[in-house]
């Protein structure tokens, strides 16, 4: 029966060998062959993990040494830049708040994209750094295309809006070449939609947008000045001559802007100031000149149904 206690014991995960031991003298159970054994498993193991601990400290801090002794050898030397010229490299590096001598091994280039982005001027940023001395950044800025004017904004002109929609901050020092660009008068009623980051309505800024385009795609027009969209079929452009040109929201954009230029270079050719024209569709170019009561061509046509022209 002890035997197949013993048994038992020894298939009980150890127990019955811990109580046989336990029955023994304490000097026996020191110098007993098996309880030597254990003790050198137990050594060997957790000898290895303090030898392990102490190869990987070490190792760490010769790494650490050898970077010390390099940095010099993995500062910036090049930064690699690309945007489209509005923000330039040294501003670049001042947003990120580098100097331009930082160690690349350690630069978080993660963290610099994502300070390059919160700014609303700038779409999106790559940053990546080539060993030894190569710092990489590419930047996509809003290119502005209107500046907004609400007048019940309290800060009433410092938006600008790209060809996408997105309103972002005017920046004096970035974008003084932009300042003298059309501005768009009352883009919203009230003006409580317009901060930065925010994304306008397509069917509100596409109209504006595509006159835009159309109208810098030609060479005999004169700089925009303002542009609003009283109604939703009607855009009014105020030219820098005081020239005020409406046009009809339609596909008819691009024949309204030839009828344009025609009727500048006739105003020209005869020294005539034109300060009002109608370029709807099917109409005879209205015109009222500066010095004299409307004149035009013979009318064929009419506004919009259920529209009148103000």
């Amino acid at each position: 029966m002890a035997r197949n206690s013993y048994r038992d014991g020894r298939s009980g995960k150890g127990k019955g060998m811990h109580s046989l031991e336990k029955a023994l003298p304490l000097h026996v159970r020191f110098l007993n062959r098996v309880a030597m054994l254990r003790g050198m498993r137990h050594l060997r193991k957790w000898g290895i993990v303090a030898l392990s601990a102490g190869l990987a400290v070490w190792l760490g801090l010769w790494i650490k040494e050898q970077v010390d002794a390099q940095s010099e050898n993995f500062q910036i030397r090049t930064v690699d830049y690309t945007s489209a010229g509005i923000v330039s490299k040294e501003q670049a590096l001042e947003l990120m708040g580098l100097k331009g001598n930082e160690n690349l091994v350690t630069l978080n280039t993660g963290k610099l994209e994502k300070k390059l982005i919160e700014y609303p001027f700038i779409s999106s940023a790559r940053v990546t750094a080539e060993l030894p001395a190569t710092l990489h950044v590419e930047l996509s800025e809003r290119v502005p295309v209107v500046r907004l004017f609400c007048e019940d904004m309290a800060d009433a002109d410092k938006y600008f809006m790209d060809p996408d929609g997105v309103v972002f901050t005017c920046d004096h020092r970035l974008h003084a070449r932009f300042l003298g660009i059309p501005i768009w008068l009352n883009p919203c009623a009230d003006g409580s939609r317009i901060h930065a980051g925010v994304r306008l309505d397509k069917d509100e800024f596409t109209p504006i947008v595509r006159l835009l385009r159309l109208m810098y795609a030609r060479d005999n027009v004169p700089v925009i000045r303002v542009i609003s969209r009283p109604k939703e079929w009607k855009l009014v452009v105020e030219l820098e001559t005081g020239t005020e040109a409406v046009f009809v929201n339609d596909d008819t954009l691009d024949d309204q802007i030839s009828r344009l230029i025609m009727a500048l270079r006739h105003a020209k050719e005869s020294k005539r100031h034109i300060r009002h024209i109608l370029l709807a569709p099917k109409m005879g170019i209205p015109v009222e000149y500066g010095d004299g009561p409307a004149h035009g061509m013979e009318d064929d046509g009419e506004l919009p149904e259920g529209e009148e022209e103000d």
